[in-house]
This record gives structure tokens, sequence and C-alpha cells, in this order.
């Protein structure tokens, strides 16, 4: 599955990557990697019909975006 981070973290860093499912901790590593996040608690919200996400640290502060572009049938 493709997914496109848009404008994550203090450095707004977008990037796309391949990810096997959307679960939290693919999702996690990606953000803890590339968009250099130091909070413990990052957490993602995704509505599924329209295929996007939003980043959250400490619980409530939306730090960046993700769209799902393709997923694996």
């Amino acid at each position: 599955m493709k997914i496109q981070f848009i404008e994550v973290g203090p450095n707004n860093s977008s990037w796309t990557a391949e990810v096997s499912e959307l679960e939290y901790e693919a999702l996690y590593r990606e953000v803890k990697d590339k968009a250099m996040l130091m909070s413990r608690t990052i957490d993602f919200s995704y509505d599924g019909e329209s295929k996007s996400g939003e980043v959250i640290v400490g619980g409530f502060r939306t730090v960046g975006k993700f769209k799902v572009l393709e997923t694996v049938h």
C-alpha cells in the first residue's frame, strides 16, 4: 500500500512510503524516522471514506496529514 505523508513535523516534511498494512506500527515508524518527531505520544486518525488522516502528538495537536494513494487488492 502506498501512503503519502504531507507536511509532517517541525520541518513540514512530505514523502511517499510503501507499507504492508495501514496499521499503527507502520505509520509510527515512518513518521519517527522521516519527520524527526520527538514526542512519544504519536497517534493517527483516519477517515476511510476520504482515505486520509492526520498525525497527532500529545493527544490533540495535529502535526501533519497522510493519504492512502494505492491499496493492494
